[in-house]
C-alpha cells in the first residue's frame, strides 16, 4: 500500500497541468486536466463522499491546499489556481510518490504549531474516514457550503422541473426560442432553440436533460443514440445532475456524429453560481473595511 493519503497522488499531476494551462487555470480545468494524467477510471470518477462531492474532486482539492502550504501554488486568487516560481521552477520529472509524501509530512511538520496537531499522520485509504475539504480562507468556505447546498437542491427537483431549470440557465447562456419538446416520438430531445453566433447566423440546437442520481453515470450509448436523435439540429447539448464516463466525453466529438457540449452535475453548479441563479446575495457592512478607521 501506497504511504500517505490518497490525495498526495495528484500533487504533481496538478502542478502539471496547470504548466500545461500556462500558470493559472480555473479549478474545473485543472481537475478535468489532473484526472486524466492520473488515469483515473470511471467508477472512481464518480465515487462520492457523504456530502455528496465527488471523491476524487474531493482529494484533487485536498492536494491544491497543500501545494499552497507548500508554497508551489497561490491561493489569494478567487476563481483560480495558480503557480508560483517555486512551482513553475520545480523538476516534475524527478518527482514520484515517495516525494510527495515527504512534500505532505512537511506540511504538516511546518502547521504544526499552527493547526495544534499531536496525532499521528492521517490515511485516507478507508472512503468512510476520508475528510471533505478544508477551506483555505472565509470565502472559499462559504463557497463550499453553497455548492453542497445546491447539490443537494438539485436532486430535490422533479424531471420536468430539472428541464425548466436547464431552459432558464441555457437563456442566460445566450440561446434564444428555447421550447420544449419532451415528449412521445421526440427521440431524447427534451428542449430546443438556437444558439445565435452573429446578427444573421445561428445553430439550432437540441437539448437533452437527465436528473440523474448519484452513481447514474451517462456512458457512450446514451450519447450516440442522443447524436440520432440531432437529425435537424446543428449540435446538441447534454445536461445532468451525473457525471459522464470518458468513453462518453469522447463519443462527444467523434469524428461523423454531430458534436455534444456536456454539462455535468459540477459545470451546472459552477454555472449557476457564474450567473447567480436560485442564488440570493445578501449585503452587510463591511466591517474590515472601517477597522482603519476606527
Amino acid at each position: 500500500m501506497a504511504a500517505g493519503p490518497k490525495f498526495i497522488r495528484f500533487f504533481w499531476p496538478v502542478l502539471a497541468s496547470i504548466r500545461e494551462l500556462g500558470g493559472s487555470a480555473k479549478p474545473r480545468e485543472v481537475v478535468d486536466l489532473a484526472l486524466d494524467k492520473a488515469d483515473i477510471g470511471d467508477d472512481e470518477r464518480a465515487e462520492r463522499t457523504k456530502s455528496g462531492s465527488l471523491r476524487v474532486d474531493n482529494q484533487v482539492h485536498w492536494a491544491r491546499n497543500y501545494l499552497v502550504w507548500a508554497g508551489l501554488l497561490d491561493g489569494s486568487t478567487r476563481g483560480a489556481w495558480n503557480l508560483t516560481p517555486a512551482g513553475w521552477n520545480l523538476d516534475l520529472e524527478a518527482q514520484d510518490h515517495a516525494a510527495a509524501h515527504e512534500l505532505f509530512k512537511k506540511v504538516r511538520r511546518d502547521k504544526k504549531d499552527e493547526w495544534g496537531q499531536n496525532e499521528p499522520e492521517p490515511e485516507d485509504d478507508d472512503p468512510a474516514e476520508e475528510p471533505e475539504v478544508e477551506a483555505l480562507n472565509e470565502e472559499e468556505s462559504e463557497e463550499l457550503a453553497l455548492t453542497s447546498a445546491l447539490r443537494t437542491t438539485l436532486q430535490g427537483l422533479s424531471p420536468a422541473g430539472f428541464e425548466n431549470l436547464c431552459k432558464r440557465l441555457l437563456t442566460q447562456l445566450g440561446l434564444v426560442q428555447l421550447r420544449t419538446v419532451g415528449q412521445a416520438g421526440d427521440r431524447g430531445i427534451d428542449v430546443e432553440g438556437h444558439l445565435r453566433v452573429s446578427a444573421v447566423v445561428s445553430f439550432r440546437v437540441g437539448v437533452q436533460c437527465k436528473l440523474y442520481a448519484d452513481g447514474n453515470k451517462v456512458v457512450p450509448r446514451q450519447i450516440r443514440e442522443f447524436q440520432g436523435a440531432l437529425g435537424p439540429f446543428d449540435r446538441g447539448i447534454f445536461m445532468t445532475t451525473s457525471v459522464f464516463t470518458q468513453q462518453a466525453e469522447e463519443q462527444a466529438t467523434s469524428p461523423g456524429y454531430k458534436p455534444i457540449d456536456l454539462i455535468d452535475g459540477e459545470r451546472l453548479i459552477e454555472l449557476l453560481q457564474e450567473h447567480r441563479l436560485g442564488i440570493r446575495q445578501i449585503t452587510v457592512v463591511d466591517d474590515a473595511f472601517f477597522a482603519p478607521f476606527k
